[in-house]
């Protein structure tokens, strides 16, 4: 797969190649408490966490892999 496929691919391709298995964090604000969103491979939402430490379990309680975003 080539990085050009993997901008044609669609939802139900992107299950097929591990969607429901990676997360990233990003910085963010939930209910005025600064901390972490948990985000899926497609850019859903997921999950929040105020420290990196609790999104990180987090990720990994739910048998998913941390995925670096550059």
């Amino acid at each position: 797969m080539t990085i050009a496929d993997i901008h044609k691919t669609d939802d139900v391709d992107l299950r097929a190649i591990g969607i429901d298995e990676l997360a990233y964090l990003r910085h963010g604000e939930m209910d005025g408490t600064h901390g972490y969103v948990i985000c899926a491979a497609d850019g859903s939402v997921i999950g929040f966490a105020p420290s990196r430490e609790q999104a990180i379990a987090a990720i990994m309680q739910n048998d998913m892999e941390l995925a670096r975003i550059h």
